[in-house]
């Protein structure tokens, strides 16, 4: 038995050794050809650039047939209406919003108590707010009109004010 277990024994020693030289054998005799490429390409963001203007570019034009309205306004006098133009030009389609009107000048708070004394009307709007899609050049159109308000006391007399419209435009 003694020569059995011995030879037993040498069988594993020889097989473990062989096993590691048939390991070794293959990690140093493996070869291969490797290749990597890549592109690349660059991108830019898009923008969104409106003009709001109105018919004296640049500059509302307030004027009616009444002889004065575009010099000297009188309480109740309605000037205009003036056809305000928005156009895209950004390269992105837009929506546009609500026109807005915000007033400076003393014309602004020459009232007693929180309105002012000149207030506007937005009017003929060309688009839908919000729905209507303007392209890149497009262009859509409506009407401003301005006006002193009735109830405007003395001293609002000879003081001036600024209408200012604006108009948000959200790329689509």
């Amino acid at each position: 038995m003694r020569g059995f277990a011995m030879t037993r024994s040498m069988l594993l020693s020889v097989t473990m050794i062989g096993a590691v030289l048939a390991v070794f054998a293959a990690a140093s005799t493996f070869a291969a050809f490797t290749s990597s490429d890549s592109d690349s390409g660059s991108v830019t963001a898009g923008t969104v650039n409106i003009t709001v203007e109105g018919t004296g570019a640049p500059g509302l034009v307030f004027t009616t047939g009444s002889a004065g309205c575009d010099l000297a306004l009188a309480p109740g006098d309605i000037c205009g209406p003036d056809t305000v133009t928005v156009t895209n030009n950004g390269p992105l389609a837009v929506t546009l919003g609500t026109p807005s009107a915000d007033y400076t000048g003393g014309l602004s708070s020459c009232n007693p108590g929180p309105s002012s004394a000149l207030s506007s009307t937005i009017d003929n709007l060309s688009y839908t707010p919000g729905v209507t899609v303007v392209a890149a050049s497009g262009t859509q159109t409506f009407d401003i009109t301005a006006e002193l308000d009735a109830a405007a006391d003395n001293a609002c007399q000879g003081l001036s004010g600024t209408v200012t419209v604006t108009v948000e435009a959200t790329s689509t």
